[in-house]
């Protein structure tokens, strides 16, 4: 809510920017620019980003860039959820506070508005129909002059109220009684041209619209004063529309002036009536008319061109912070030359993989471990029903290959090994979790290059040595420390040794034995936690944030077949 309200409060800004530089050119362009300023109050960014994640720019594979996608997140999103994950318990009451603080005065504001709106449509109920008279022939001629083809209800009300527009899909012109006796045959027929422009540019709905938005955001200054710029640049456009139709200034002028000193205007919004606005400014206006309303070929660009960023800037977003955590989009055509599967041995302890070039070992790995090591994701991005629970030992060797490293051409290999030994078949989805960025800090990453020649991890309270690792594979390891996912945004490629030392928290500790070969001293138990270790030792950091986060959803599986 805090990131859709400072969006919404900029997007006003801006909209109040782009009216100051159209001030001289037609009201109706001023007024569909705080129109649209209004209705980004209920429209978030967020809609148009999560249309654009879902935007496939090729067929090809794309490895998701998670550095831009970070950026991206923290411009759109600045009020990012807190590291701590006791900080929403603790606020927890205060927003039920602020819920309840909301609930009562958009109730309040609901309420002032429909007894104000049942008073109006009370009047209207009562009064008289006209079907006959000065008003019925004047009212006859405009309609044809305006081209309308349905002829719009009239009533005659019994009270002071001035002319106005009541109703949103069935509208209904009311005259106050005896204003013909008080305006001119050429004045009246400029008040009722006023009023058929309102009815043809549903004014009344734009209105509805925007009082939806006073009350569920009644506490937003800008909202109000948004309702203020519409009223009075609604009332401009129909009085410049009217002139533009052919009407006499100086008799449309003291047509509203005479409204104004004898009627009295509707305190609802959604009544479109003659003598809204800053009156003085209108008239004045409308005696100077005809040097603002030509709206030229490069205005037009540059309200298409602000329409179009409008839409496509917070699609992009959507597009630069698409799901991540999943590099492959394809299953590759290159397969291993040779393949051997074999059962595990029943009650074999330890597992891993290894590789050299041209070669693949995975030892004791389930079908699931063998999906997370394909595909590059994390546990909490698996989601898997019924999947055989064997684990297998698997050696495949393909043609000569450059790397040491479980590159992309091993993932893909091996991705294309499952689809055909254990008939994998899946498909993907994306959900908004609550994660732990992992990133490098300010000052730059700490950690050393790895020239060794395959990885290893040790670790203990409060200590963990790892040889030859990934960024992808050390934000595995933080998220069985941290109690939530990680997924890594460093951007770093390489393969890094490293040590670390923090002092874990009592859940955490109980996470491993004792080490008798490296002891937590003193000093250890009183040191740095995990995040400040991470910092200070690594140059690494964990952010909190809610990301769009890509998973693997199996459809089905099966045991291996057989050895080839």
């Amino acid at each position: 809510m805090m990131n859709h309200l400072w969006q919404s409060t900029a997007f006003a800004a801006f909209a109040a920017l782009l009216a100051f530089a159209f001030r001289r050119k037609p009201a109706r362009v001023r007024y569909w620019i705080w129109m649209a300023a209004s209705l980004k109050f209920l429209l978030p960014f967020s809609l148009l980003m999560a249309l654009g994640e879902r935007v496939q720019w090729q067929s090809a594979p794309v490895v998701v860039r998670e550095v831009a996608s970070s950026a991206i997140d923290d411009l759109g999103a600045p009020f990012a959820s807190g590291t701590v994950a006791a900080a929403s318990v603790t606020v927890l009451s205060g927003e039920n506070i602020l819920i309840a603080m909301w609930l009562c005065g958009f109730f309040a504001v609901l309420i002032g508005f429909f007894i104000l709106w049942r008073r109006t449509a009370t009047m209207v109920g009562s009064a008289d129909a006209l079907t006959k008279g000065r008003e019925t022939d004047v009212i006859l001629r405009v309609q044809s002059r305006f081209g309308m083809r349905y002829a719009v209800p009239v009533v005659i009300a019994r009270t002071s109220i001035e002319p106005g527009v009541f109703g949103i899909f069935r509208p209904v012109l009311i005259l106050p009684a005896g204003i013909a006796d008080r305006l001119s045959e050429s004045q009246l027929e400029a008040i009722v041209a006023h009023e058929l422009c309102h009815v043809q540019r549903r004014g009344n709905l734009a209105a509805l619209v925007h009082m939806a938005v006073e009350a569920i955001f009644w506490f937003h200054p800008a909202v109000w004063w948004l309702g203020s710029r519409l009223i009075e640049e609604r009332e401009r456009a129909c009085d410049e529309e009217v002139l533009r139709r052919g009407g006499d200034s100086r008799t449309y002028a003291e047509s509203i002036l005479k409204s104004c000193e004898f009627y009295l205007q509707s305190p609802v919004a959604c009544f479109s009536g003659v003598t809204g606005g800053e009156l003085g400014r209108r008239i004045e206006r409308i005696m100077l008319c005809g040097h603002s309303l030509v709206l030229g070929v490069r205005a037009r660009l540059v309200l298409v061109a602000v329409a179009l960023a409008a839409i496509a800037i917070p699609m992009f977003m959507g597009v630069a912070s698409a799901p991540v955590g999943i590099a492959q989009t394809k299953q590759s055509s290159e397969t291993f030359d040779v393949v051997s599967i074999k059962m595990a041995a029943p009650g074999m302890r330890g597992n891993g993989f290894t590789t050299s070039p041209g070669r693949l070992q995975i030892i004791n790995y389930s079908l699931a471990d063998c999906i997370l090591l394909a595909y590059g994701i994390q546990s909490f991005q698996l989601v898997a029903n019924d999947l055989p629970k064997q684990h297998y030992t698997i050696v495949a060797t393909a043609p000569t290959h450059p790397s040491r490293a479980f590159d992309s051409r091993y993932s893909s290999m091996l991705q294309t090994l499952l689809a055909d030994r254990f008939q994998l078949k899946l498909h993907r989805d994306s959900r908004i979790l609550p994660v732990y960025a992992l990133e490098v800090a300010k000052g730059g990453s700490k950690m050393k290059v790895s020239e060794a020649p395959g990885m290893s991890t040790r670790s203990t309270q409060g200590h963990v040595m790892v040889t030859g690792i990934t960024m992808q594979e050390w934000a595995t390891y933080l998220t069985r420390r941290t109690g939530r996912p990680v997924v890594d945004l460093t951007g770093l490629k390489e393969l890094y040794d490293f040590n670390l030392d923090w002092s874990p928290s009592e859940a955490e500790a109980s996470l491993e034995p004792p080490d008798p070969d490296h002891p937590r001293s003193t000093d250890l138990a009183d040191g740095p936690s995990l995040f400040t270790a991470l910092q200070e030792q690594l140059g690494l950091k964990l952010q909190g944030k809610k990301l769009p986060v890509e998973i693997l959803i199996v459809d089905s599986a099966a045991a291996a077949s057989g050895n080839e």
